[in-house]
């Protein structure tokens, strides 16, 4: 019985990402840190295992009670990361060696991306920069 309460309880908790591909680490905002602030202060991380694995990383982020939750995940390819369509807004990284802006297929979905060390948020074809990568 013990054994089927924890597989359900597993479950329910399994983000739906990682059937698209490899789960790498989870990011979680700090009390009171915006959006934003979250994505610029997780990039540099993000774009330290896409260079190690020479892949994009992604994920989906969920915001349960203002707290801003992110499950890095890859697909292994270093000019796409397979998330699906729930509606969230998404991250992203690119290569250092791709294009440093989101690509037409990135555009069909709210996100962020990081790029060059530089991120962006893009909500169709409106596009901002909002911050810069730093080393630590």
């Amino acid at each position: 019985m013990k054994n089927i309460i924890f597989t359900i309880l597993l479950m329910a908790f399994t983000p739906v990402c990682i059937a698209s591909g490899a789960q790498i680490y989870t990011e979680v905002s700090l009390e009171g840190e915006t959006m934003d602030d979250f994505i610029v202060r997780i990039s540099r991380m993000a774009m330290s295992e896409t260079i190690k694995i020479s892949a994009e990383v992604c994920g989906e982020i969920e915001t349960i009670n203002g707290i801003h939750h992110l499950t890095i995940i890859t697909s292994g390819d270093a000019f796409s990361c397979e998330l699906p369509n729930t509606g969230k807004p998404y991250f992203h990284t690119h290569p250092p060696s791709s294009i440093g802006t989101f690509s037409p297929a990135d555009r069909k979905y709210k996100g962020y991306l990081a790029a060059k060390g530089r991120v962006y948020y893009q909500d169709g074809w409106i596009e901002r920069r909002i911050g810069r990568i730093t080393s630590k």
